[in-house]
């Protein structure tokens, strides 16, 4: 008896001991919703934490839906097209939602009824149907007319009445944004949505209030939109969920602002390019997972897809990641901003970052000095990314922002040029090495932390001489973190772009004559030109001007047999 008493006891200890935060921290992890206890008081959300002698787990909105087999189906969800300035003689906007009764019920009534920002307004249509009828309610929203800046989430209760009881489901929220403007040369990012969907437009709603009304010029979602399972690979049926439910819901939240997708390690990789391509902002065509997603005026942003470097089973879970396979598209997508968007900052948005968990001093896990979390977060080759990223950001203001990190508490995450990074070589090995950064690195911040239930955002802005981030809580309360944030100063670079400007709005010049202007001093039958690696145009007859290593650098660049054989032509008398 004594020993049964003695291995209870140890057992006891052995569990009071067990860090629960660890245990449940790694993505891989399936959750079981039931296991997890979550109050809600007021406007905040308390956990329940190891103190209550429970793990803590996600809030109540990332639990799976229970469904009521008889709520209404709904069938078509509403929208918000676009967002409107304030002040402007908009029109009120319309929100449409279809439903029809489940298989269960036969006949019944439908009843809609309509809410903005959980207020009634009193809106309400009834219809008396059969299950295969499909109904719908269309919301003219008045109330929303001359309303201040701000965002306004509206959504719909359909019910039915079966077997003498009320059975009810809300559509998906929409959101319409009023504002003063677009503030321009600023960007959004973060990661790790977890299908807390709502904190997108908290998030939006919080930048209104931070610059004067303005909304961000774009928004970058990096990945894990999805809670538990995972989507990646070929499944057609994970695709589509991912376009039709996950990237839909996100892009209700936005209310019509510029968004592009990267996907994380529970998304589909597709999906996220697909979308991006359709958003029209300047994604390459052939956009696979690893390219330019965004090409704007004063910003150019590579975004690659987790599952890119990722290898997955046949229940699509991670089993390697390698960041060998992205490497060439991550050179080519680099090589193209360089070619075509030269002196723009570019940002490029991962889910995942670069650094040893554990072993990198900033690291939230660090104080072990040994590895923390698992492949997934170590991704082998790492280190040949910073080596690439290292090369162009000679040239090139370059910004490396990623996420996934969040159920290890790397929010404060920032790293300037010149700051060391300690980077996976091969994680089976434990085998790391150290470089000098030549780009900026940091945590984009998480909208959703499966673990305290924290969420965090970055806001960038740029002007010509530097670009500066702050990290922001997205919980209502506009609380800027100030130690968070940072102001990288751009490199010195020739104002081609700033003068080629300023030329076509006096002129009418395309941007290749205004350089001309500048750079092609013949004045008589100008000769046949080039492109620089610099984006100034060459001319034949101005060769002497140029430095023979310039010479060089231009023919390789330009990689054009004739235009080297007339190089070599020139340069012989020289």
């Amino acid at each position: 008896m004594s020993k049964k008493i003695c291995l209870m006891l140890s057992l006891m200890m052995l569990f009071s001991s067990i860090n629960f935060r660890n245990i449940f921290a790694e993505e891989n992890i399936v959750f079981d919703a039931a296991a997890f206890d979550a109050v809600v008081s007021g406007s905040g959300m308390e956990m329940k934490g190891p103190s209550d002698g429970k793990p803590p787990g996600p809030p109540p909105d990332m639990k799976d839906e229970k469904k009521d087999e008889f709520a209404p189906v709904i069938v078509s969800q509403p929208e918000s097209v676009h967002y409107v300035i304030e002040g402007s003689r908009y029109a009120a906007p319309k929100f449409s939602v279809s439903a029809q009764l489940p298989d269960t019920v036969v006949s019944g009534s439908a009843v809609f009824e309509w809410f903005i920002n959980d207020e009634s307004v009193g809106s309400t249509e009834e219809y008396e149907v059969f299950n295969t009828e499909v109904c719908t309610s269309t919301f003219n929203a008045a109330q929303l007319l001359n309303k201040p800046c701000g965002v306004y989430r509206a959504y719909c209760k359909v019910s039915c009445y079966a077997e003498e009881s009320e059975h009810s489901v809300n559509s998906y929220e929409s959101v319409f944004i009023v504002c003063k403007g677009v503030k321009e040369n600023c960007f959004v990012t973060f990661s790790d949505v977890h299908q807390t969907f709502s904190n997108i437009s908290q998030t939006i709603g919080d930048c209104i209030v931070n610059n004067n009304g303005c909304i961000p010029s774009l928004v970058i979602c990096s990945g894990d939109w999805v809670n538990r399972v995972h989507y990646m690979g070929d499944n057609e049926e994970f695709y589509q969920k991912t376009a039709d439910e996950l990237i839909y819901r996100m892009s209700l939240q936005l209310g019509g602002i510029d968004t592009v997708y990267v996907s994380g390690n529970h998304d589909n990789g597709r999906a996220a390019a697909e979308s991006t391509i359709a958003a029209g902002l300047g994604a390459q065509a052939n956009y696979n997972g690893v390219g330019i997603i965004y090409a704007g005026k004063d910003l150019v942003v590579i975004g690659m897809n987790y599952e890119n470097a990722a290898t997955v089973d046949s229940n699509s879970r991670v089993i390697s990641t390698d960041y060998s396979a992205v490497i060439p598209d991550l050179k080519a997508a680099l090589e193209k901003a360089k070619k075509e968007h030269y002196g723009k900052p570019v940002v490029i948005s991962a889910h995942s970052g670069l650094h040893v968990l554990g072993i990198q001093p900033e690291s939230a896990q660090s104080d072990t000095k040994e590895w923390s979390g698992s492949f997934e977060y170590n991704i082998d080759n790492a280190d040949k990314v910073v080596e690439l990223l290292n090369e162009y950001s000679e040239n090139m203001d370059i910004i490396y922002f990623f996420g996934h990190d969040h159920s290890k508490g790397e929010r404060e995450f920032m790293l300037l040029p010149g700051d060391t990074i300690i980077s996976t070589s091969h994680y089976d090995d434990k085998t790391y090495s150290e470089h000098t950064l030549g780009f900026a690195y940091g945590h984009a911040g998480y909208l959703t932390d499966g673990i305290n239930g924290k969420e965090y955002y970055s806001f960038v802005s740029m002007d010509k001489n530097s670009i500066t981030r702050t990290m922001y809580k997205a919980d209502g309360s506009q609380s800027e973190l100030s130690e968070l944030t940072v102001t990288l100063k751009r490199k010195i670079k020739e104002t081609i772009l700033e003068e080629t400007v300023k030329k076509k709005a006096s002129n009418g010049s395309s941007s290749k004559k205004a350089m001309a202007i500048k750079y092609n001093k013949t004045t008589e039958n100008p000769t046949k030109t080039e492109v620089d690696p610099k984006g100034h145009i060459f001319s034949f007859k101005n060769l002497k001007e140029y430095d023979i290593e310039t010479v060089f650098e231009i023919a390789s660049q330009n990689k054009l047999i004739g235009f080297a054989l007339s190089v070599f032509k020139h340069i012989l008398p020289v």
